[in-house]
């Protein structure tokens, strides 16, 4: 049997190997979209068998606790043994942060102190307790990364030091070349759907916020009681145009009269004349 770890990982067999478990949650908005990560089927009329693969969306992320009782039983039943666990609480694998560069120049990067140091180890075989280190598990792709570089990094662990990095779902595979290829194009692509989804929630914000400041500027109405206690809302009287406005200062039935107006005569005036 060969001793190649990727190799072995690439046939399913662990049997002695030491496994650490890597579990990302995130809170922030691209987790609702639909991500290039684990596989589901879903019912679709147009297919022969009734149902269609689509990826899993941010409702489908398994909590803290179910991904590493995952892991763990995944590689327990492949032979291995699960002695460490990486937790990233509230992460976000694909929002890039600014970040000065020693040199004094400035860049944009994904921010992931643990899943840095994961990859260290890995690199090393050995766990922060000290542990033998053989291989990194996560749950499907998209906890493993949205970012290319991230992605990057990954791979060159896998072919360069030669420590397997897989998944529990399947979507996931960095020991091949064809499936490193496709690995690229699914983190592209979740990649773009966190960045459609964020344009998304800031166009959503930008609505409510006008909303809001439309409110805040209209004039206030007044209202009414009626004896039934049914509520009458009335426009303040400035948000009247003026021809309303002047009309209401009329009597029902009267129409202005138009060019020279001329005051008829009283009852009893002098020179006046009396009406029969």
């Amino acid at each position: 049997m060969t001793d190649d770890l990727v190799q072995r990982a690439h046939w399913g067999d662990l049997e002695g190997q030491n496994w650490a478990a890597l579990v990302r949650l995130s809170l922030e908005a691209e987790d609702e979209e639909l991500s290039a990560s684990s596989v589901r089927r879903q019912p679709d009329h147009a297919s022969e068998s009734g149902t269609k693969w689509r990826p899993a969306t941010g409702r489908d992320i398994k909590s803290r606790e179910e991904q590493e009782k995952d892991a763990r039983r995944f590689v327990e039943s492949h032979g291995g043994r699960h002695v460490y666990t990486y937790e990233e609480p509230d992460t976000s694998a694909w929002k890039r942060k600014r970040v000065r560069q020693p040199d004094g120049t400035i860049s944009y990067r994904v921010i992931r102190p643990v899943f840095e140091g994961a990859l260290e180890d890995l690199k090393r075989g050995t766990t922060p307790d000290g542990q033998r280190l053989d291989g990194l598990i996560v749950y499907d792709i998209d906890r493993l990364t949205r970012d290319n570089r991230h992605l990057e990094d990954a791979i060159e662990v896998v072919e360069n030091f030669r420590r397997p990095i897989i998944d529990i779902t399947g979507t996931l595979d960095l020991l091949t070349d064809n499936g490193r290829t496709v690995a690229r194009l699914l983190v592209t692509v979740a990649n773009k759907s966190s960045a459609d989804t964020a344009r998304r929630v800031r166009r959503k914000h930008h609505k409510v916020c006008s909303r809001q400041e439309s409110r805040q500027a209209a004039p206030a109405r007044s209202a009414t009681r009626t004896t039934s206690g049914s509520l009458i809302l009335r426009k303040p009287l400035h948000s009247v145009r003026p021809s309303s406005a002047s009309s209401l200062e009329r009597p029902p039935g009267r129409s202005q009269p138009t060019g020279t107006s001329r005051a008829s005569p009283r009852r009893g005036a002098t020179g006046g004349a009396r009406r029969p």
